[in-house]
């Protein structure tokens, strides 16, 4: 994490695969687990700029992590173990049930909140910000799933993300 300049580097991923059994009858064991660079390959870190209001919730989880944090990882559990995305999902409805908005919000998901951030980045500045940011080596895969290129001013992407949470 670059503090000042509210940048993050993204250098490793977490992988978490569901147990599933197959047509005929094998079962495949689900596995967690820590994989040592991006899914966009080895030697492909990537520095992406957050919004200032999700740099100070960075701040807050690493200041709240056990000691032992040899990767700098920011979602870990009190334990030291590394938080599995079937938890942050489970939190995320848990705040959506706690809001008690009178809105039907099944649809929603962390993997949604992706998708409106690199919505918005994609309009307001351009795909290749968006698939920059995605980490798709290919802005083509952008534009499958995040609409037409529609060039605007340039503006920083921080900018933008903070117009998704005012006043946050």
């Amino acid at each position: 994490m670059d503090w000042e300049s509210n940048q993050v580097r993204i250098h490793a991923t977490l992988i978490e695969r569901r147990a599933r059994t197959l047509k005929d009858g094998t079962k495949i064991p689900g596995w967690f687990g820590y994989q040592p660079f991006t899914k966009s390959g080895e030697g492909k870190e990537r520095t992406v700029e957050a919004p200032r209001f999700l740099m100070d919730v960075l701040s807050r989880r690493m200041a709240s992590s056990p000691t032992l944090n040899p990767n700098d990882s920011v979602f870990l559990t009190r334990n030291g173990t590394w938080v599995r995305p079937n938890t942050i999902r489970n939190h995320l409805r848990a705040a959506i049930d706690q809001a008690a908005l009178d809105v039907d919000l099944e649809w929603f998901t962390p993997h949604k909140l992706r998708s409106t951030a690199l919505t918005a980045i994609a309009r307001a500045v351009d795909l290749d910000a968006a698939a920059e940011l995605a980490g798709h080596g290919d802005p083509a895969i952008t534009r499958q799933y995040y609409g037409p290129d529609e060039p605007a001013e340039p503006i920083l992407r921080g900018a933008i993300l903070e117009q998704l949470a005012p006043g946050a």
